[in-house]
């Protein structure tokens, strides 16, 4: 469906609660205002998961003329949404819905509305079974990101995967074993490392291979013992989530390479974590950093051509004109993929860049979408299988 059939298909139908699961990109926002202005609404409830987000709901509204709505619409956080369950609204909105927790959805059951809508680009399967429970008669509209490429309705990405390899010669690595029976500490090199780690605290000098196959083995060690003991599952993801850093670190000089020669197109680099935003970016997008708005105003309006983000860009935020999205690091979360990718796919020919390192995880991932039917992993089976190009002259040169 295009954007114009679903404005169409909710404009001459008296839907009482509509939920739009549409891939990032697609005008969820416009569509909802369109509807809330059918019914001329006294009281319009909209719930976001962050507060950040009013001013990107306010810039549409002004955008596409519903300005007269303002007055009549309150903005409430999830969390804060307790506070406004006492009072009868013509229209709930909720806001990217996956954020929709037990306690929301118990708060939902006793706030009364004529009318609810459900956006979001990734709802679960539970949020939809309970959807469903609840509103039955709701009428459910959905477009993946497949379709909405296959259709046109999203513009056709070109994307360029740069395999990297991690260093097997330079014990550039310090691998950290510690032993509970001791508390003397002593510095070895890998290959000797069996001698040292049952009498002392070792600190292993390795190479970034080396590095990575200690952390990977330590990974499928905690994630059996997490098997039998439910408490060691925070170990296990604890070691995953290292990994991932770690890896999004070994990138961080060739990451700065690319950059420079992208330096004359509106790039946004996906990080790890607050301080890899810092490492490759002077204007960085994240929770702790008190100018990310400012930061992201200056991208809009053209002032500043490069910004980092970890988590404050995925849901919501809208980039003015972004063509290149830069992936320094990677991640399975089908949420996270898609709304990532719906940054970059606003503009008319978004390119996407992956550096990622050869027989690593990051490259199991790819593979694992070939075999998985999960639509969320078509993301990685579309890298492989559909549109690999080498990299162009004009964005990189080795």
């Amino acid at each position: 469906m295009t954007r114009e059939e679903i404005s169409a298909l909710i404009s001459s139908n008296d839907y009482q609660h509509v939920v739009l699961e549409l891939s990032t990109g697609m005008g969820k926002t416009k569509m909802a205002l369109e509807y809330m202005n059918k019914y001329n609404p006294e009281t319009i409830l909209i719930v976001i998961p962050r507060l950040v987000l009013i001013d990107n709901w306010k810039e549409e509204i002004n955008k596409w003329g519903y300005t007269h709505l303002l007055d009549k619409i309150t903005f409430s956080t999830y969390t804060s949404l307790h506070k406004h369950s006492d009072i009868n609204w013509n229209i709930v909105c909720y806001d990217e819905a996956h954020h929709l927790s037990d306690r929301c959805k118990t708060i939902d059951s006793v706030t009364n509305a004529e009318h609810k809508m459900f956006l979001s680009a990734t709802l679960k399967r539970e949020h939809k079974r309970w959807i469903n429970h609840h509103y039955p008669i709701a009428k459910f509209i959905s477009v993946s990101l497949k379709e909405a490429i296959d259709n046109e309705v999203l513009p056709d990405p070109k994307i360029f995967l740069i395999p990297l390899t991690l260093d097997t010669a330079n014990s550039t690595e310090i691998l950290v074993k510690k032993n509970k029976k001791t508390t003397l500490t002593i510095d070895c090199f890998y290959k000797d490392r069996w001698k040292y780690m049952k009498l002392y605290n070792c600190n292993i000098k390795c190479t970034p291979q080396q590095y990575y196959t200690e952390i990977s083995n330590d990974i499928e060690y905690w994630k059996k013992q997490s098997m039998f003991k439910k408490s060691f599952e925070f170990k296990w993801l604890k070691c995953c989530n290292d990994r991932l850093k770690w890896l999004a670190n070994q990138k961080i000089t060739i990451v700065k390479t690319i950059l420079k020669q992208l330096k004359d197109y509106r790039v946004l680099t996906f990080c790890s974590s607050i301080e890899h935003t810092e490492l490759l970016g002077k204007y960085c997008v994240n929770s702790k950093n008190k100018s990310s708005i400012d930061n992201l105003r200056l991208f809009n309006e053209g002032k500043v051509k490069h910004i980092t983000r970890v988590a404050m860009l995925d849901e919501g935020c809208n980039l003015a004109q972004c063509k290149v999205g830069l992936f320094a690091m990677l991640n399975s979360s089908d949420r996270m993929i898609f709304q990532r990718l719906g940054r970059i796919l606003r503009h008319k020919e978004p390119v996407i860049i992956i550096p990622y390192y050869k027989n690593t995880r990051e490259e199991e991932k790819y593979f694992i979408g070939l075999q998985k039917k999960s639509v969320a992993l078509f993301f990685y089976y579309y890298l492989l299988k559909l549109k690999v190009r080498q990299v162009r002259k004009m964005l990189w040169h080795s």
